[in-house]
């Protein structure tokens, strides 16, 4: 469970929600890693990665706990959750293409919104865990 390997599931993860034309209708190509100085709103953040070893008699897998933010400016929560719909639409359950790892599955965790002390950025959250064996 290399740190090659969980970058390869985080772009594998890029790639999936980049082709999710749904979700690009409404953030464009605001899916980020590290968001840029003076991005516009809304845009996708890959957050926080938790990995910990999945093995068996078998073989030897990985399970990683993936959070995903979106960020929003429109009033209200609305494009927020629509955001985080499009985001579920295109991981849970669905096959990724990860280098040198066969995907066993995504599976939706968790939720949550909230509003920005600024009191105009609102900002979702979703965990998703992502299953991983190595290919050789």
């Amino acid at each position: 469970m290399s740190a090659e390997s969980q970058w390869a599931v985080q772009q594998a993860v890029k790639a999936k929600l980049d082709a999710a034309t749904a979700l690009t209708a409404i953030t464009s190509t605001r899916i980020y890693d590290h968001v840029p100085q003076d991005t516009t709103y809304p845009y996708v953040v890959l957050g926080e990665m938790n990995a910990t070893p999945m093995d068996t008699m078998t073989f030897t897998g990985m399970q990683i706990f993936l959070n995903v933010y979106c960020w929003s400016r429109n009033r209200g929560r609305r494009e927020i959750r629509q955001m985080m719909e499009k985001i579920y639409e295109a991981l849970n359950r669905q096959a990724l293409t990860i280098t040198g790892q066969h995907h066993i599955d995504t599976l939706f965790v968790s939720s949550s919104t909230s509003q920005d002390s600024d009191g105009l950025t609102y900002y979702g959250q979703q965990t998703f865990l992502i299953r991983t064996e190595p290919t050789t």
